[in-house]
C-alpha cells in the first residue's frame, strides 16, 4: 500500500493480513488534509485508491488582559492614556482591543509588537467612570513573512478588570458687579457675572436670581462674562447673585451677593407710562420697535432702553410725539421677550412698559433644535445620552455652542460631543 497526504507520497507498506498501517512522525499544518492509500494491484486483483479528509485544528490559546489608565485622577477635558496589554502562553501577534467606559464604547486600539495597545482621551465626562478593555481575540493563519514556515493559532478574547478613573470637574469662580447699586424704579440696572478657571475660559449659561427668584440666564461670551440687564425690580432692597450652571468639564459656582436698593420715585415727579409695540417688515430685512412714553400731566422727554430678555438692543430718544423708535435689524427665528424702559428725568419719573412675551418673528435666520427624547435616567453612578439635532432656518449658518444653562441636579454635569456645531448637525 502506498500513502499520500495531499498527493505527496510518503510511504509503501507491504500488506499483512490484507492491512497496512503507517505512522506520519511530521507536521501538518492547520487545515483540511487529504490523505490517500493507493493498492497498486497483484495477479488476482486490480488497484485501488481510497481518501478520507483529516483535518487539523490550529492550537487554542487563552488570553489574559490587563488595563491601566495614566493618570488615575484627571481634571475634566485632560487625557487620560489607557494601555492595554494582552498577554498568553505564546506572544500574541496582533489583534484589537475595545475600551468601555461601563458598559459603552469610547474608542478602540490595535495592539504593538509589544501586545500593547494605547487609547488617549480626553472627553470623559466629571466623576467616577469604570473602564475596562476587551481582547477581540484574533486568529493567525497563514505563512509567516513570506517564507516556508506556516503559522497558525487562535487567541481567545478576554476582557480585563475594571480600572476606575475619577475625573474632576474644572473649579470655576463667580464674581458680579451691578451698575448702578441705586436705581429709581423703572430704570434699567446691569449685572455683569464673570466666571473664571486655572484651565480654560468656561462656556455655558449664568442663571440670575434675585434672592430665590430666577430673573433669567444668559449665555457666555468668549471672554467668560456676561450681563443681564433688567428694569423691572420693585422699589425696595435686593439681593442679587449670579449662577454658573455646570457645564461640560467646568463645575458650577455661585457669585457672592450684590445688594442693590431700588427707589421709589420722588413724589414731585410726574408719572409716566410706556407703552411697546412692533412694527413689522418685509422678510429678511429689519424690524422696528416703537415705544410710547405719556403722562396725564405733559409730554415726557427723554431716553428709552430697549430690551430682549436681559439684553440691551439700544436706545432711542423721544421724538416731539413723546415716541421712541429702535431698527433692531433682522430677528433671529425664535421667542423675543421685549420691554423698554424709559429714563426719567427732572420732571418725570422712570417707567418701564409691560413686556411684550412671546414674540416670534415670522421669517429670519435661526434654528431649530430636536431632542432625542424628553426623559434621562440619570443616577450618581450611571449616565444617559441623549441626542440633540439642529437644524438652521432661512439662510442661517452662524456656529451654534451647545450647554447645559439650568437646570442640573446637584452634583451632576453634562458633555456634548461635539460641544459645537456649524449651523446644523447632530451632538
Amino acid at each position: 500500500m502506498g500513502f499520500s497526504v495531499d498527493g505527496e507520497f510518503l510511504a509503501d507498506i507491504p500488506l499483512a493480513n490484507g492491512s497496512a498501517s503507517y505512522t506520519f512522525t511530521g507536521t501538518l499544518i492547520p487545515i483540511q488534509h487529504t490523505v490517500t492509500a493507493t493498492y497498486n494491484g497483484d495477479s488476482n486483483y486490480a488497484s485501488r485508491s481510497f481518501s478520507v479528509s483529516h483535518t487539523v485544528s490550529p492550537p487554542t490559546y487563552a488570553t489574559q488582559t490587563v488595563l491601566t489608565a495614566a493618570p488615575s485622577t484627571i481634571l475634566a477635558s485632560q487625557t487620560v492614556r489607557l494601555s492595554a496589554v494582552v498577554t498568553s502562553a505564546v506572544s500574541v501577534p496582533a489583534g484589537v482591543v475595545t475600551f468601555l467606559d461601563g458598559s459603552a464604547s469610547i474608542g478602540s486600539a490595535t495592539i504593538d509588537s509589544a501586545a500593547t495597545a494605547h487609547f488617549d482621551t480626553a472627553l470623559l465626562a466629571p466623576g467616577v467612570h469604570s473602564l475596562a478593555a476587551t481582547f477581540q481575540g484574533f486568529t493567525e493563519n497563514g505563512f509567516n513573512g513570506g517564507t516556508s514556515s506556516y503559522v497558525a493559532a487562535i487567541f481567545s478574547p478576554s476582557t480585563s478588570a475594571a480600572t476606575t478613573e475619577t475625573v474632576n470637574a474644572i473649579a470655576t469662580g463667580a464674581t458680579l458687579t451691578s451698575s448702578p447699586t441705586t436705581v429709581t424704579a423703572g430704570a434699567v440696572v446691569n449685572f455683569t457675572a464673570q466666571v473664571s478657571s486655572n484651565s480654560g475660559v468656561p462656556y455655558g449659561g449664568v442663571s440670575f436670581y434675585d434672592g430665590t427668584v430666577l430673573l433669567g440666564t444668559l449665555p457666555l461670551n468668549a471672554g467668560g462674562n456676561t450681563t443681564f440687564s433688567t428694569a423691572s425690580l420693585v422699589a425696595g432692597s435686593h439681593s442679587i447673585t449670579a449662577a454658573f450652571n455646570a457645564n461640560g468639564p467646568f463645575a458650577g459656582s455661585i457669585s457672592a451677593p450684590v445688594s442693590i436698593s431700588v427707589l421709589a420715585a420722588a413724589a414731585t415727579a410726574r408719572a409716566t407710562l410706556v407703552s411697546l409695540a412692533p412694527e413689522m417688515n418685509p422678510p429678511n430685512s429689519s424690524s422696528t420697535l416703537v415705544a410710547t412714553v405719556s403722562s396725564p400731566e405733559g409730554s415726557p422727554a427723554g431716553t428709552v432702553t430697549f430690551l430682549d430678555g436681559g439684553t440691551i438692543l439700544g436706545t432711542a430718544v423721544t421724538d416731539l410725539s413723546s415716541n421712541a423708535v429702535l431698527r433692531v435689524g433682522t430677528l433671529g427665528s425664535g421667542i423675543h421677550n421685549f420691554t423698554t424702559s424709559f429714563s426719567g428725568g427732572p420732571e418725570f419719573s422712570p417707567s418701564v412698559s409691560p413686556a411684550l412675551y412671546n414674540f416670534w418673528p415670522e421669517t429670519g435666520p435661526g434654528f431649530t433644535m430636536t431632542l432625542g427624547s424628553r426623559t434621562l435616567r440619570v443616577t450618581p453612578v450611571r449616565s444617559e445620552s441623549l441626542q440633540v439635532r439642529i437644524e438652521p432656518l432661512s439662510s442661517f449658518g452662524q456656529q451654534v455652542q451647545l450647554s447645559c444653562a439650568g437646570g442640573l441636579p446637584e452634583g451632576h454635569a453634562c458633555l456634548f460631543s461635539p460641544n459645537t456645531l456649524n449651523g446644523k448637525g447632530i451632538s
